[in-house]
């Protein structure tokens, strides 16, 4: 399930107020100490002049320093400055409008001309800037562990501009984490509103679906998935789920999580490889080959898979295919084959099956000739079938190949006995 790792902060957009800059310089009166002046028009986003906006000029360097002026009805302002080298803010104000800070430059003996643009305070500009400073905020939070914080600020965030994705995205994760499931699933599917092929908002939706003990919802959001670029990640999730539901004494739920998983990534082999043991577990022999055949389609050499196969095959009673994926099962994996048709050659036996158990051992030593385990059992076969002589020789064949194992001790006891 998802680690969380922290919200990353969005870099904030910086509102050029200063349109255009005029410059007009002209000599000072004569007998003057050589002021500056700053003189210009604000005008709205629209080019439209503003009146009675309020301009404060303060100097860093100086906190006693302050100056007021107001603009007129053309939105025009003049501001005499006796010592024009300063660094100077001009802060405007005005009802309506978004409280800006400016530089504006002076020269000695000059007057610099200015058009400074006023946002208001409903103004797309504006409105963006706001969204992002709140979503900073709530990522801080977020990062911070103070999930009813950065949630109330993400919140804002999305009021102020409903098409910030990010915002959007990071609720999903903040609901995800207060374990607010179906907020989180809402967030996510406001986020792919904008962004349809959105990865992180399909894989929070369908994460927090998970865990909302709601099958049907699942199903619906599980194809909505399908042929998206989350698809191969949700059908991670969906698997490791359905590991855990094993885990949890859950079959059913394991079955449907795979199924599920297969249904968004066809290539998911593990998927495949369980499903397929699942249904030959079962008695569902037909599902368990088509299950283990997909899975040794995209891997060939899959001992699950051509194990299944093979089994499947058999229980069918299709002794001609089984006879053929037997074969394929031998030349793609020959170890797991070996040891599996011993295994079943063990279960035949001690079945009294003995005809059928002789044929898989005889086909086994032929692979495997040094075999020591396939040579006892064998030679057991032979003692229960009657004939001693050649029970006599697969036991001293274990002798011979093995005589320090375990079989060799039991087979000297048979021999001895013989």
């Amino acid at each position: 399930m998802r680690t969380f790792n922290g919200i990353s902060p969005l870099p904030s957009p910086w509102l050029v107020f200063l349109c255009t800059v005029c410059i007009a310089l002209g000599s000072s009166p004569a007998g003057a100490r050589n002021p500056g002046w700053v003189e210009g028009k604000v005008v709205d986003e629209t080019g439209k002049p503003v009146e009675d906006v309020t301009i404060e000029v303060t100097r860093p360097d100086d906190p006693e320093f302050r100056l007021t002026e107001t603009t007129d009805g053309k939105g025009r302002f003049s501001i005499k400055l006796e010592q024009p080298k300063a660094s100077y803010l001009y802060k405007l104000t005005k009802d309506g409008f978004d409280p800006s800070i400016v530089t504006l430059d002076a020269k000695p003996g000059a007057k610099a001309s200015y058009e400074v643009v006023f946002a208001r305070s409903d103004s797309e500009a504006v409105l963006e800037r706001r969204a992002i400073e709140a979503y900073n905020a709530g990522a801080d939070a977020f990062n911070q562990g103070d999930l009813d914080s950065a949630l109330a600020r993400m919140e804002e965030a999305a009021e102020l501009n409903p098409a910030l994705l990010d915002a959007q995205l990071a609720l999903a994760e903040i609901l995800l984490a207060k374990e607010d499931h179906g907020g989180a699933v809402g967030a996510a599917e406001r986020a792919l509103e904008l962004a349809p092929h959105d990865a992180k908002a399909h894989s929070i939706r369908l994460e927090a679906a998970l865990k909302m003990d709601d099958e049907e919802r699942l199903a619906e959001i599980v194809t909505a998935t399908q042929g998206t670029e989350a698809a191969a990640n949700s059908a991670v999730l969906l698997f490791n789920d359905g590991v855990y539901a094993n885990q949890q004494g859950d079959p059913a739920t394991m079955v449907r999580r795979f199924e599920q998983a297969v249904s968004l990534d066809p290539k998911l082999a593990p998927a495949y490889s369980a499903l397929a043991v699942a249904a030959y577990n079962s008695g569902n022999y037909e599902k368990a080959h088509d299950y283990a055949a997909r899975l040794v389609d995209l891997e060939p050499s899959n001992a699950q898979g051509l194990r299944v196969r093979y089994l499947a095959l058999t229980a069918q009673g299709d002794a001609a295919a089984a006879a053929a994926a037997l074969e394929a099962f031998r030349t793609g994996a020959p170890e797991a084959a070996k040891e599996e048709l011993y295994d079943r050659a063990e279960e035949l036996f001690k079945a009294d099956r003995l005809d059928e158990a002789q044929g898989l051992l005889e086909s086994l030593l032929e692979q495997h000739p040094e075999m020591v385990e396939a040579h006892y059992t064998l030679g057991l076969v032979k003692l229960n079938g009657g004939d001693k002589a050649a029970a006599k020789e697969h036991l001293q064949k274990v002798l011979d190949l093995a005589p320090d194992s375990p079989k060799a001790e039991e087979a000297r006891s048979m021999l001895a006995y013989l």
